[in-house]
């Protein structure tokens, strides 16, 4: 028989393990969001796309994080320009396969 004291202790453990590893990964995610803003708000001038950058970067972690590999490479902030690049050329040909909208009259 296991004794219920030691499995509830390793249960907790495990717990407490898992939300500072939740923790951390969320830490990763918003110094990531940090920089991606910081990188549009050098490639945007206008005023009205500059107000869009939070959400715009919210959006572009999102997909970085779910298309990673490994976390490490996408914690990786050498690449992150080539990451996000490589997001905008994906979005670009999404936007050349649509077919025009055309509006009704």
């Amino acid at each position: 028989m296991s004794n219920p004291t030691i499995a509830n202790s390793k249960d907790s453990q495990g717990i407490i393990q898992s939300k500072k590893v939740r923790s951390n990964i969320l830490a990763m995610r918003r110094t990531t969001r940090l920089r991606i803003i910081q990188r549009l708000r050098t490639l945007c001038k206008e005023d009205r796309q500059r107000k869009s950058i939070p959400h715009m970067a919210k959006k572009l972690e999102k997909v970085l994080y779910v298309s990673a590999i490994s976390l490490e490479e996408y914690i990786d902030l050498s690449t992150l320009t080539s990451r996000l690049e490589m997001v905008s050329l994906g979005l670009k040909k999404l936007q050349q396969q649509q077919p025009p909208v055309i509006p009704q009259e």
